[in-house]
């Protein structure tokens, strides 16, 4: 399973590379007029933050388990790992939720 964790961190950690790069120019697009200011407001508040909010919180799995397992929290590294997942899952939906409401 933590093979699994790896190769979800390796993908997400790309693709979140490229959300930073597009909230930044997005950014920049709305204050600095690099682009249209309201297609860089709408890209920048309404496409990217929940696509961002979901990878991060996947890309954090691997972390989160890692430090459960130095911890000592669990004796079973199958537990450690779907408390994590359950963990994430959890902080994912909350934020979500916060971020709709």
């Amino acid at each position: 399973m933590s093979k699994i964790i790896d190769l979800i961190d390796k993908y997400t950690t790309w693709i979140l590379m490229v959300l930073v790069i597009i909230f930044v120019i997005t950014g920049f697009g709305k204050t600095k007029h690099l682009m249209d200011p309201v297609l860089a407001a709408y890209i920048h508040t309404q496409i990217l933050p929940i696509p961002f909010l979901i990878l991060f919180c996947i890309h954090m799995l691997k972390v989160v388990r890692n430090q459960f397992w130095k911890w000592n929290l669990f004796d079973n590294k199958t537990i450690c790992e779907a408390f994590a997942y359950l963990l994430t899952l959890v902080v994912t939906s909350a934020l979500i939720w916060v971020y709709l409401r």
